[in-house]
């Protein structure tokens, strides 16, 4: 539960009470109090609510200008936070563990770097990321909290301390029902706190601009990390001109959309740009994917349909007899599981820059016949898989179109007659 402390506000109750009136109900409420010094709160997120800025120092905590709607967004950026936990000397008193914010972008429980995929490790500029014992390690004095990482991600696995998926689509439900232009920025005084603006891709610019007008700001012309944050405007711009919104003086207004964020940023994305009507060629990288297959080497094995963490490759049948491989473009991420899990080669990933592709839909890849027993009718394979057991035993189709009962069956038969022919053959 998020601490909102009053600082050298006057009539703090009359401001925590405007809080209240519009706090949303799907999130724990927090508790409001006045305080004549400030400390590091430990064992709880607090927002700060003063005048002026403050610097509480290595504490999970966000400031606020006395501004209702203005605290209800820092709260819900906290209440949603990543945090660390580490012991302090009040840990010995407490048991409770002390909050603090993390120092680099981290990788949830549900990253893809097990199975292969490295595409936040391709997007840092800096080199500071690396895959480590299945995981994305951060290199800490190379990375500058340039946000690109996080932005890269289509999973939504990546994410910093206020910058991640979870927070997003909270605050994105609020500003559904209280709208008015929001800004967000790595300064103090920003409605909204990035590391960086770099840290706001496709999916994160229009889940939140779809919702209110939000204003881009880089305080900082000669940062370092300035290109990161030039690359999400030029995102912006293109994704202003896709979806007849516009973008002008760093504010990206989108039309409003009525749309309830799920929390999942590859399913809320692909609803969003469902629902948005994005389509056309897109002057940005709008995260959308192509799975080709090719039906001369593909057997239809199922494993990539069986592997695939996501279920963009699924498996279907009709009627008994035709079995199809399918890919949903809005759920791929481009984990490359597929690709490098298919022994005949058959699979390719490439980008693809047509916004309308992002549409959730089952695309048939790949389609076969079902082989079926010849003594008793049963299924028994797919042709293609069957044909290439063949080619390599030096069989025909039928020698081994059997189900596993009927296979025994014949193969004891055959040893039957070929034991009662030598039978014959010592009787004579």
């Amino acid at each position: 539960m998020v601490k909102i402390k009053f600082y050298g506000v006057g009539d703090w109750r009359s401001l925590a009470s405007k809080v209240e009136d519009i706090w949303p109900p799907w999130a724990p409420r927090p508790s409001f109090e006045e305080v004549d010094e400030l400390y590091c709160e430990e064992e709880a997120p607090q927002v700060v609510v003063s005048e002026e800025p403050v610097e509480l120092g290595n504490c999970l905590y966000l400031w606020s200008r006395p501004d209702p709607r203005s605290i209800v967004l820092k709260a819900l950026q906290l209440e949603y936070s990543r945090r660390r936990e580490e012991a302090s000397r009040r840990t010995l008193v407490t048991g409770k563990p002390a909050l603090r914010p993390l120092e680099f972008p981290s990788a949830d429980g549900g990253c893809l770097a097990p199975v292969g995929c490295d595409l936040c490790v391709r997007a840092c500029p800096a080199g500071a990321l690396r895959i480590d014992g299945g995981r994305p390690a951060v290199d800490g004095p190379r990375c500058a909290n340039c946000g690109l990482c996080i932005s890269a991600c289509p999973g939504g696995h990546m994410g910093h301390t206020t910058a991640n998926w979870r927070a997003w689509a909270n605050v994105a439900n609020f500003l559904r029902e209280n709208p008015g232009e929001v800004s967000i920025s790595c300064g103090e005084e920003a409605d909204l706190k990035v590391p960086c603006i770099g840290a706001l891709g496709p999916e994160e610019l229009a889940l939140l601009a779809s919702a209110s007008p939000l204003k881009l700001h880089c305080p900082d012309e000669k940062c370092p990390n300035r290109p990161a944050a030039e690359a999400a405007l030029k995102i912006a711009e293109g994704l202003a001109a896709a979806a007849g919104g516009s973008f002008s003086g760093g504010v990206l207004a989108l039309p409003r959309i009525d749309f309830t964020a799920s929390g999942s940023k590859r399913r809320d994305y692909a609803e969003l740009a469902f629902r948005m009507g994005l389509k056309g060629p897109a002057s940005f990288n709008p995260h959308a994917y192509r799975v080709v297959v090719d039906p001369q080497r593909c057997t239809l094995c199922e494993v990539c349909a069986r592997k695939c963490p996501t279920r963009a490759l699924t498996i279907g049948r009709e009627g008994g007899e035709v079995i199809k491989l399918f890919f949903n473009p809005a759920n791929c991420v481009n984990c490359g599981l597929c690709v490098r899990l298919c022994r005949e080669g058959a699979i390719k990933i490439s980008e693809e820059r047509e916004l309308g592709w992002l549409r959730p839909r089952a695309e048939e890849l790949d389609r076969d016949e079902v082989v079926r027993c010849r003594r008793c009718g049963a299924p028994v394979d797919n042709k293609k898989r069957l044909l290439k057991v063949a080619r390599t035993l030096g069989a025909s189709l039928e020698d081994l179109a059997y189900c596993p009962s009927c296979r025994q069956e014949a193969t004891a038969s055959l040893l039957l007659k070929a034991l009662s022919g030598r039978a014959v053959g010592r009787d004579k």
